[in-house]
């Protein structure tokens, strides 16, 4: 239940409560997470360690540790931050009651790590504004679209601190959330690979929504994390509108509006964002997107593969059908037949697969040893 007009400590209270700490530490152990040495040393003595947790929690004495640093290169090469097991842990139970408190403070047309409003419903949503302005605004219709140079990278501290200060009525959930931002690396920003990051620079560019929705009025206005789409009526007003919000931005959140990123376009050539190129009335899929994914198809070691290997990779190409699914996508999985004849397509089930003379023995599986319930099954050559 959403937590509105919270007063005293109360909010505090329940981010620290046993059954909430408890519930964290449940959605730390989903995945393969659970298998790292930190969460199995844990799970053998979790009832004491979470005790030991909320009781530095509210005793005022808890500090995040260190981070572990390391890149992903997908979508593109970024620099992650990964916190320690417990850290986790106590930034599920923060997420647990703080996000549904902030859900309660946006914008309706705002998506992003938010419950229920993810890309795919964003991408619809701006389909939906676009077919919306068109009707009304007819061949006069522009896209405006804004992007954030290296956003989490560049969030004021002392910024985010005083926004935390006017969002939040409980202090000692203020000072958590504080905590948690000045034991961040470095000296700017907030480190990418957790969820207080999202959860508080969602917070941050709620201040541009607001502004947007309450002092300038417009009407055809999405945000997705640092992604603003809006729909104005001519040119010469979608030009201006960028300009104020670059200045506005800048002055306001000391961000910077990417030059190059960001663009102006008639709304009947689409906009390209979150993934795809988006019209009135249908979606489409970026050649960069096909050729990723014809990349990855092109570099598979067919008959060099594991039984495992040759499920993930069957895992990987659906996860992609998953993606495409929302846009026109039959013409390119026909391509995608035609030149890679060891990739099949099941067009009933709608899904891919690799061809039965590709896949390896099936490996003989034996229970693994202990009682430790979440090892993982072993099997043998």
């Amino acid at each position: 239940m959403p937590l509105l007009n919270i007063s005293g400590n109360l909010m505090f209270d329940q981010i620290t409560s046993q059954d909430n700490l408890w519930d964290a530490y449940l959605k730390t152990q989903k995945g393969a997470s659970k298998f790292k040495v930190a969460a199995i040393d844990f799970y053998f003595n979790s009832q004491i360690g979470l005790e030991q947790l909320r009781r530095r929690l509210v005793g005022g004495t808890y500090l995040p540790r260190p981070y572990n640093k390391f890149y992903v290169t997908e979508p593109k090469e970024r620099l992650i931050y990964a916190p320690f097991y417990e850290d986790k842990i106590v930034q599920h139970a923060i997420n647990n009651v703080v996000a549904p408190y902030l859900k309660e403070k946006y914008i309706d047309d705002s998506f992003a790590c938010i419950t229920e409003r993810g890309n795919q419903r964003a991408v619809f949503r701006i389909q939906t504004l676009l077919s919306q302005a068109r009707d009304i605004y007819g061949g006069e219709a522009y896209i405006l679209k804004l992007d954030i140079v290296k956003f989490f990278y560049r969030i004021s501290r002392d910024i985010l601190e005083s926004i935390i200060d006017a969002e939040f009525v409980c202090q000692r959930t203020k000072d958590l959330l504080k905590t948690i931002v000045r034991r961040s690396p470095g000296h700017i920003g907030l480190p990418l690979g957790n969820l207080t990051s999202q959860l508080l620079a969602n917070l941050y560019m709620n201040v541009v929504d607001q502004y947007g929705k309450t002092a300038l009025k417009l009407r055809y206005y999405l945000r997705y994390a640092d992604d603003i789409f809006i729909v104005v009526n001519g040119k010469e007003n979608a030009h201006r509108l960028l300009n104020h919000l670059t200045r506005w931005i800048n002055n306001t959140l000391a961000l910077d509006v990417h030059p190059q990123k960001s663009q102006v376009r008639p709304l009947h050539v689409g906009v390209v964002g979150l993934g795809f190129l988006i019209y009135h009335d249908h979606i489409r899929l970026l050649g960069k997107f096909k050729r990723k994914v014809r990349h990855y198809i092109r570099n598979i070691p067919v008959g060099q593969l594991s039984y495992r290997e040759w499920r993930k990779v069957i895992e990987k190409l659906n996860a992609w059908l998953n993606v495409m699914s929302i846009a026109k996508h039959h013409g390119f999985i026909y391509q995608l037949l035609r030149e890679f004849p060891y990739v099949v397509f099941d067009w009933q089930r709608h899904q891919f697969s690799l061809r039965e003379s590709t896949r390896p023995p099936y490996p003989i599986e034996r229970t693994p040893s202990g009682d430790d319930p979440h090892a993982e099954p072993l099997y043998l050559a």
